[in-house]
């Protein structure tokens, strides 16, 4: 039912009509609004003639004021915006907006809502803060989300993460719609673009389709977790993990970027001086275990490949184990972990005459048994580990190691303390420049140190660091306190020890 028609019945005092529409309210101030907006067009002497020949005509109000009686865009919208106290913009639905199910007006980009005036069918009043964002926007964006193809207009995020220091793309269900987000490096994420749910779910499947082409992934499964991958013109690799969710199934993507070796040299990562001098000294080392904790997406793995170069990998025989491989090192043995495990895969590797040895990650207590094994019989090994903290890496390992009943706590200590060169703990932080630093807590042991891992004595470790001012939260601070990043971005890592 058209509001004009809800004019004409108040008008006749019908209102018992109205209350029985029940997606229409009766207030009268409903119907007062559009009539006043005829009223500032006409006069009220003719408003009354002039909404019963809208009705009469059965065109609607956009159409019969702009061709039959001449009514001007530009002037419509203006009286619109001085009767609905909003400055308004007329626009069409379609590849900018869409409606929800709950009646608000989603901007496909941000995923903002708004309140919205109809006017017809397929013509709107858009806030006009709104409309002159959405002109503001690139081209290159306009002529993605115009496009219609879905996959176009995801390669094109794609492509935009890749010169964007962005490595991660998040696909996520939220009820009536569907968003995509840039996971930020240095924290949190960026609303990329918002889909309709029924555009979501078929962005999801495209991909799906797509990685089924090049991994195990079943198109028509949707009730359990799934990884997968694409490659795309031998130049990208997406690796994706798909994951069964209460509003939408989500997809994680992952970009790689395959061309080309892994070059990148400690002082290009932004590194502290004094870091990068202690880190060089250890990276030429004969044998020993060098441990890197993190979060996922931290540079744990850019950290390690960075030490790697200084190594010189043409004149050092190198192994990595890596699940998936990522980055490849010129001159070094990649293996991808698939159909064998870490653990599996170090023994391999210590057969297999290496000097440096690289665990991608110590996941159980095989793994790190058998790291430590290859730490102390010759080899320089590196290995990563989920850990709040320096401190907390060490205790990690040597819990995990402890869980294969093999050897004692005693005797996973002892050759902990005899073998560990050094544990570092990394976040990347973003500066208020917008480059991203990378802060490490680290610890070198000395004889003392050795003796506190001996005898497990880890909070005491804990505080020598925090006396010499090198955790990372002390560091954070600094940050702050040279105005190197927000009080939001300190706030944000207030929590890390």
């Amino acid at each position: 039912m058209k509001v004009l028609d809800l004019i004409a019945m108040w008008r006749k005092g019908k209102e018992e009509e109205v209350k029985a529409v029940p997606v229409v309210r009766t207030n009268t101030s409903l119907y007062e609004k559009p009539r006043r907006v005829i009223e500032l067009l006409f006069g009220p002497e003719l408003a009354d003639s002039i909404i019963d020949e809208i009705i009469k005509s059965g065109k609607d109000r956009y159409s019969y004021l702009t061709v039959e009686k001449g009514v001007k865009e530009e002037r419509l919208v203006k009286v619109y915006s001085e009767v609905y106290g909003n400055q308004y913009v007329l626009s069409l639905e379609g590849d900018d907006y869409f409606v929800d199910k709950d009646g608000y007006l989603v901007d496909r980009r941000t995923g903002f809502k708004y309140h919205y005036l109809p006017i017809d069918k397929d013509v709107i009043l858009v806030p006009r803060s709104v409309y002159m964002r959405k002109v503001s926007e690139s081209r290159v964006e306009e002529e993605a989300a115009g496009e219609g193809d879905l996959w176009k207009v995801f390669m094109d995020i794609v492509r935009k993460a890749l010169v964007s220091e962005v490595n991660d793309i998040l696909v996520e269900g939220q009820g009536s719609v569907y968003k995509v987000f840039y996971k930020m490096l240095g924290g949190g994420k960026a609303s990329v673009l918002t889909l309709t749910e029924q555009e979501g779910k078929r962005l999801v499947q495209i991909l799906k389709n797509r990685a089924s082409e090049y991994s195990e992934v079943m198109a028509n499964v949707d009730d359990r977790p799934q990884s997968g991958r694409i490659e795309i013109e031998n130049e990208i690799e997406l690796r994706l993990e798909f994951q069964p969710a209460v509003e939408g199934e989500s997809v994680a993507v992952r970009i790689f970027n395959i061309t080309g070796y892994f070059n990148k040299r400690l002082e290009e990562l932004g590194y502290e001086k004094d870091f990068i001098e202690k880190v060089r000294k250890i990276a030429i080392r004969k044998n020993g275990l060098i441990l890197v904790s993190g979060s996922t997406g931290q540079g744990k793995s850019t950290l390690i490949k960075s030490m790697l170069l200084e190594a010189n990998p043409e004149k050092r025989r190198i192994i990595l184990l890596e699940d998936p491989v990522e980055m490849k090192v010129k001159g070094t043995v990649q293996m991808p972990i698939g159909k064998f495990s870490f653990a599996d895969g170090v023994r391999s590797c210590m057969r297999a005459v290496p000097d440096i040895i690289v665990v991608g990650e110590t996941r159980d207590g095989e793994t790190a048994k058998n790291t430590i094994d290859a730490a102390m019989s010759g080899h320089l090994t590196y290995t990563t580990i989920h850990a709040n903290d320096c401190v907390g890496a060490i205790e990690r390992f040597i819990l995990k190691a402890i869980e294969t009943g093999e050897m004692s706590a005693e005797d996973v200590r002892f050759n902990m303390s005899s073998t560990l060169l050094i544990s570092v703990n990394q976040v990347l932080v973003r500066l208020v420049n917008g480059k991203l630093k990378p802060v490490v807590e680290y610890l070198i042991p000395d004889h003392e140190d050795r003796i506190l891992i001996r005898e497990g004595r880890f909070e005491e470790l804990r505080e020598k660091l925090k006396e010499k001012g090198m955790t990372l939260n002390q560091q954070i601070e600094k940050l702050y306190r040279e105005g190197l990043i927000t009080e939001g971005q300190y706030l944000s890592y207030s929590g890390v020890q």
